[in-house]
């Protein structure tokens, strides 16, 4: 029951009636005439609640709920201090997500991707070893994971292809915890301490530092290398393109750091 539409229909009525009541005393109405005027009253207000207000009343205690809880995971608290805009966008999408029928959770990770697309968005102006750190425990997550099924893995590192994975199923509360901060920190940092960074020159530095990576890689995979450019392609060995992009990720974390976090950014936002 909508306890707030109950509450304002009483308060509506005691009104109506206390007007009607005074007009009679003005002998301005009769009885009759007070009864007819006092429902047709109520049954307005409610037709116009029920029309107008209340689902706007609904949606706001939807967005409500969404927000407590999205603000449990830090790279939401982080989005709503730094990109409201951003935040509220989520928001919204979450409770359209309810409204058509998926649970709290469902529209959750429903966002999952945007939070990964808004995160990739802040790695120019995130400094270094924020960038390192987030990759370190990626690389962490994805080992993890391989260790129970190279499937997984595969699907952990390329969602688009055939879906993703919940990391939570598949990963130590300590590990995800370690990943959601790492996360949240790269974020704010973005915000708070941003880097200058000329992107096209940036990018041109990070592909001649990942040359002689890809050509280490090319030595130890051949061909095979082609899998984790186009891993939708129907001949990829799943388990070989997770091997190869784990063994990608540690070449690039063995670079000094400064071209680490470049080709980094690189990598995973081209």
């Amino acid at each position: 029951m909508n306890w707030q539409h109950v509450f304002f229909s009483a308060a509506v009525a005691l009104v109506v009636a206390s007007i009607l009541t005074w007009m009679r005393k003005k002998q301005w109405i009769g009885k009759a005439t007070g009864a007819v005027i006092f429902v047709a009253a109520i049954i307005g207000w409610n037709v116009i609640d029920t029309a107008y207000l209340m689902p706007g009343k609904t949606r706001s205690l939807e967005l409500q709920y969404a927000e407590s809880s999205m603000v449990k995971l830090p790279i939401f608290q982080t989005m709503k201090q730094y990109a409201p805009e951003t935040y509220q966008a989520l928001k919204e999408k979450v409770v359209d997500a309810k409204a058509e029928g998926k649970d709290l959770q469902q529209a959750i990770d429903l966002v999952q991707a945007d939070s990964s697309a808004f995160l990739l968005s802040r790695l120019y102006p995130a400094p270094d070893d924020n960038v390192i750190t987030t990759l370190k425990v990626m690389l962490e997550q994805g080992e993890n994971i391989q260790q129970q099924s190279d499937e997984a893995c595969f699907k952990f590192f390329f969602p688009f292809v055939s879906g993703g994975v919940n990391p939570l199923a598949l990963n130590s509360a300590a590990l995800i915890q370690r990943r959601m901060r790492a996360d949240s920190e790269l974020v704010a940092a973005s915000y708070t301490s941003p880097r200058i960074a000329d992107k096209t020159r940036e990018n041109a530095a990070a592909a001649q530092v990942l040359q002689p990576v890809i050509q280490r890689l090319y030595g130890q995979y051949g061909a095979d290398l082609q899998m984790i450019v186009d891993p939708a392609a129907k001949q990829v060995d799943r388990k070989k393109a997770c091997d190869i992009t784990l063994q990608l990720y540690r070449h690039i974390l063995a670079l000094p750091p400064q071209q680490a976090a470049a080709v980094i950014r690189s990598v995973l936002t081209n």
